[in-house]
């Protein structure tokens, strides 16, 4: 994906969870088709972590997530 250009769709602030949280957004989107990528540094996890899409997948990511977001809200 390095010729396309990427919008981020998630972040986390670093947290002990950051890291883990961004893995589950990565893993949603690209089992639904959209190509994703993290950025953020594993060595230091205080620091924030963004999942990036193709722009011409940020509609769909979004609703995705927030779709996510919600079925996990409604189940707590």
């Amino acid at each position: 994906m390095s010729d396309v250009e990427l919008a981020p769709v998630y972040h986390a602030e670093g947290s002990s969870t950051a890291e883990f949280e961004a893995l589950l957004i990565k893993s949603l989107l690209e089992a639904a088709g959209i190509p994703a990528v993290i950025i953020g540094d594993p060595v230091l996890p205080n620091l924030p972590f963004e999942v990036r899409v193709p722009r011409e997948h940020v509609k769909r990511a979004l609703k995705l997530i927030a779709d996510q977001q919600r079925d996990t809200a409604a189940r707590k």
